[in-house]
């Protein structure tokens, strides 16, 4: 029975690094717009840093009046990102 329980825990830890690279490869260094539903309104920031355990950090841009001036969140909530194309 512990031989099945480390190779679950091995296929869980791949399946992070996979999930974790993919992100890293779509949003790393993009441009992304969010609304964080708390009367802030519509924000954009840069992906800066996806960490390997999956942590996402976004550098809100300058020139917001807005109070939040970086966000640090999970990969499952990478939904409440849109990727914006730079011009």
């Amino acid at each position: 029975m512990r031989q099945s329980k480390i190779k679950q825990l091995r296929r869980q830890a791949m399946a992070q690094r996979v999930m974790v690279e993919q992100a890293r490869q779509t949003w790393l260094g993009k441009l992304a717009q969010f609304d964080l539903q708390r009367g802030y309104g519509l924000q954009y920031g840069r992906v800066t840093q996806i960490t390997d355990e999956g942590d996402v950090f976004v550098e809100c841009l300058p020139g917001y009046d807005r109070p939040v001036a970086a966000l640090a969140f999970t990969l499952g909530y990478l939904s409440v990102l849109t990727l914006v194309e730079e011009v």
